[in-house]
């Protein structure tokens, strides 16, 4: 878990554990470090461009009650985004038949 202060506000990046058994733990830890130091570091280089930090984060901004916003949100996400409603807005409606 990484856990950093940005102007005020707590982030939170929840990293997925892989089966490393056959890997040195100094390696490991150095290519966790990496990724997450390249991950962060694309998401704020590309909001000095299209928008702020706060808005690249904003997926991982921890929340008082616990969590960050992106795992509060996740159930409603998915329960808006897994229906026929959320097709129906993506997919252009079949042209009606002039006859």
């Amino acid at each position: 878990m990484l856990r950093f202060v940005l102007r005020d506000k707590t982030y939170r990046i929840g990293l997925e554990t892989l089966d490393v058994a056959d890997v040195k733990e100094h390696e490991l830890l150095l290519q966790i470090k990496r990724a997450v130091y390249y991950f962060v570091k694309s998401q704020l280089e590309i909001a000095t461009v299209f928008w702020t930090p706060e808005e690249a984060l904003f997926a991982f901004l921890e929340l008082p009650q616990g969590g960050t916003l992106y795992e509060i949100a996740k159930p409603q996400m998915e329960r808006l985004t897994s229906g026929a409603d959320f097709a129906a807005v993506l997919l252009p409606k079949p042209a009606e038949d002039p006859e």
